[in-house]
């Protein structure tokens, strides 16, 4: 899409393949032992909705191992919420004699090693076609004793701008 989001995989189609971004992306509201679809029409951002792929949520609804996401539900969670303007832009910047791009929101509830496993056996040959471009949103930002990651040594005592401050200045030395 570009440059700089693409970079990481070697396999990146090009902008005229993609027909479909598929949104990994953790639950944070609900507790889900599986993954669930987005059951909406189409994305709202603040620069333009995004068409939901309604064809491939059918494929994968059809296997009997996802589930479909309640509105209340997909509204609340903002793990995926974070990566669509992001997307939204991308996708307004393209010529408009380009074909269509569509996105699928897949939410990732709290699974074990095998489930995880099993989804990825599911998912795996989905995400490998070349039409497909995948996002994994990690949600990384969570902070503090309550989500179980605080700083620790030297940092411990010190606000977050300085924690991040001081790690960035560790990683440049």
């Amino acid at each position: 899409l570009s440059p700089s989001s693409t970079t990481s995989t070697n396999n990146t189609p090009t902008q005229t393949q993609i027909r479909t971004i598929v949104v990994l992306h953790p639950s944070h509201h609900v507790h889900l032992d599986g993954c669930e679809i987005s059951s909406a029409s189409s994305i709202e951002t603040p620069l333009g909705n995004i068409p939901v792929d309604d064809r491939l949520r059918r494929t994968l609804l059809s296997t009997g191992e996802f589930g479909s996401m309640s509105r209340s539900v997909d509204e609340e969670e903002h793990s995926g919420e974070m990566q669509y303007p992001y997307i939204a832009k991308l996708l307004s910047d393209r010529p408009e004699s380009a074909p269509p791009i569509q996105i699928l929101p897949i939410m990732v509830g709290s699974i074990t090693t095998q489930r995880e496993t099993h989804f990825g056996t599911l998912l795996a040959p989905i995400l490998a076609r070349s039409e497909i471009f995948t996002v994994i949103s990690s949600d990384f930002c969570h902070w503090g004793s309550r989500f179980g990651f605080a700083p620790q040594g030297v940092f411990q005592d010190k606000e977050i701008f300085k924690y991040i401050e001081g790690m960035d200045r560790l990683g440049m030395d």
